[in-house]
């Protein structure tokens, strides 16, 4: 019986109204804005599983970040972006990808950044 390798897509995460997605296989790379809604993000997520080959699995990077979110911005700010952090990691696991949140550090390091 010959053994059937799978294949594996990541999905790099930069959370954040002005964040954005990055799906990326052996071949290349797609970076998109980050949807605007959490609905949004959901139909993101589920059109890539539908369009997954039956040899291929996926994986989630999210990057971890910390509350900080700038000079003078108020609390609501740091809970709204909290908030969007949550969306993505249930959109992810309502469609069945398996996700991980990542320091920066870790993931530049991999690259050579």
């Amino acid at each position: 019986m010959p053994i059937i390798r799978k294949l594996q897509i990541y999905i790099g995460i930069d959370p954040g109204k002005n964040g954005g997605i990055a799906t990326l296989d052996t071949h290349s790379a797609v970076p998109v804005k980050m949807p605007e809604t959490p609905a949004d993000v959901l139909d993101y997520f589920r059109d890539i599983k539908s369009h997954l080959p039956i040899n291929y699995s996926c994986i989630a990077v999210i990057e971890q970040v910390g509350g900080y979110t700038g000079e003078g911005q108020p609390g609501s700010s740091m809970f709204k972006f909290g908030q969007g952090v949550g969306h993505l990691e249930m959109a992810l696991l309502a469609c069945g990808v398996p996700s991980e949140s990542v320091p920066p550090r870790k993931w530049q390091k991999a690259l050579g950044i």
